[in-house]
């Protein structure tokens, strides 16, 4: 009896990588991230399709789709437990998949982890060849575009010269969609259809909005998860602890 205590209470005392697969394996979780107790990716679920993070030198997925890298996208690498990243972005400079894999029809959730710099523009962090996630340089609040028309608005505003996280998504029926930025209220707005197809990370489908003020350290994905306060409060508090 006093053996089999002991193993528990190790077990116990061991860290925990819920979000690096059920065995910790190196499919999810390198040595460098597990050594520091935290994994590549802060959240996943049996729905995420895309799941990208950074190595210092390369984006990675976790879920194994081929991003191209369009120019050269500047490499951040972790500092201060802040993990690895890219940017900032440009027109030229920029990460896209031409034709995923991964299912953009209703309902999903996308989150995304960045580094804001010292100012705040209308810069697009991800965009499905029209939609946009982004920054917005009056008010400084995130913007969720699900038809390319429609933004919902987030009513904080995104930290400067800080770690942000952002979700956001569209429900069910296709009719709503939703964002939540950092600690935030989850607000809504209703819409009549979304957008789909290339998928651009760093700039959104036409010229002249890149993410020029913002360096990307995570992006997800997840078509048939059903948005809601509850599940963006869970991944968002899981993001900034990892972040």
């Amino acid at each position: 009896m006093r053996i089999l205590f002991t193993l528990s209470m190790l077990c116990l005392a061991a860290p925990a990588y819920a979000q690096c697969g059920p065995d910790g394996m190196d499919s999810v979780c390198g040595p460098a991230r597990k050594s520091a107790g935290k994994a590549l990716v802060p959240y996943t679920d049996a729905n995420v399709a895309a799941n990208v993070y950074w190595n210092g030198t390369a984006l990675q997925d976790v879920k194994g789709n081929a991003w191209a890298m369009t120019g050269t996208v500047p490499q951040v690498a972790a500092s201060g437990g802040v993990p690895a990243g890219a940017g900032v972005f440009s027109d030229s400079n920029y990460y896209s998949i031409a034709s995923p894999s991964f299912a953009e029809t209703a309902p999903y959730v996308d989150c995304a982890a960045w580094i804001q710099g010292a100012s705040v523009g209308s810069d697009v962090l991800v965009s499905f060849n029209g939609s946009a996630a982004q920054s917005r340089s009056a008010g400084a609040n995130f913007q969720f575009y699900a038809d390319g028309s429609t933004a919902v608005t987030s009513l904080n505003s995104i930290a400067t010269s800080a770690v942000n996280v952002a979700c956001w998504g569209i429900s069910s029926a296709g009719t709503t969609e939703y964002v939540k930025l950092n600690t935030g209220t989850t607000v809504t707005a209703t819409i009549s259809t979304h957008s789909t197809g290339k998928v651009w990370l760093g700039r959104y489908s036409t010229t002249g909005n890149a993410a020029v003020n913002e360096k990307l350290i995570w992006f997800m994905h997840a078509p048939g998860d059903i948005p809601s306060d509850t599940l963006f409060t869970t991944i968002i508090t899981a993001a900034l602890a990892w972040s």
